[in-house]
């Protein structure tokens, strides 16, 4: 009974012992795992913080680079057009020399002559009433004024750094300038002529009507 009592007594304070250590350690081994951790926690911030600049940075220059990429196709494309229509507002010389160039001029020549040989003929005629004479002169008027038009734009389509427009567009352009204005040389003929001829029916009218006169004795 008393052997019994004695190993109880040496087992159990040996196993507290036991215990406490195995718990001592189980604590201790908790701490040091939890340092561990938070170690390692650390660790991977720094790593990915890193990494992130270094993606952020390897990005940047990669927007760069390509924006400047853009940029110089766009700065160059820019000149190709700035130099295209540069281009479109100098006039070639050979455009200048186009034959109907010339003849747009002399046509409109011919039509101010032709009027104002017009006016002064009827003017001195005095065969037609002052509301014919009237007539005959806002016909020419207006006709002048679309032949000075007509010169303008000529002169516009010659001209440097007026219009934008190829040479074959000049060209087109001059073809029908000179088309409209022989149009208005036609015009500008055919009443000269009527009007010549419209007087010389009222002079034939006016002498028939003296004629008859004189020889019924009216006065």
């Amino acid at each position: 009974m008393e052997s019994n009592d004695m190993k109880r007594a040496i087992i159990i304070p040996f196993l507290l012992v036991v215990s406490f250590q195995v718990n001592a350690q189980t604590v201790v081994g908790s701490i040091f795992n939890q340092q561990n951790n938070e170690k390692k926690t650390m660790i991977q911030q720094i790593l990915f913080t890193k990494t992130y600049r270094e993606a952020a940075k390897a990005g940047y220059n990669i927007c760069r680079e390509g924006w400047n990429t853009v940029k110089g196709f766009r700065d160059g494309e820019y000149n190709l057009h700035n130099l295209f229509f540069t281009s479109l507002k100098k006039v070639n010389p050979a455009v200048k020399g186009y034959l109907k160039v010339g003849e747009i001029i002399k046509l409109q020549n011919d039509i101010i002559l032709e009027c104002s040989s017009l006016r002064k003929n009827l003017n001195s005629s005095q065969n037609m009433t002052q509301d014919e004479l009237r007539y005959v002169g806002k016909v020419c008027e207006r006709l002048l004024k679309d032949c000075e038009q007509a010169i303008e734009q000529l002169l516009a389509v010659l001209s440097d750094s007026q219009l934008e427009m190829r040479d074959d567009e000049r060209i087109e352009r001059i073809d029908t300038l000179y088309e409209e204005m022989l149009d208005r040389r036609r015009f500008s003929n055919t009443f000269y002529l009527g009007a010549v001829e419209l007087s010389r029916e009222k002079k034939s009218e006016l002498q028939q009507i003296n004629t008859l006169r004189s020889y019924l004795n009216i006065e």
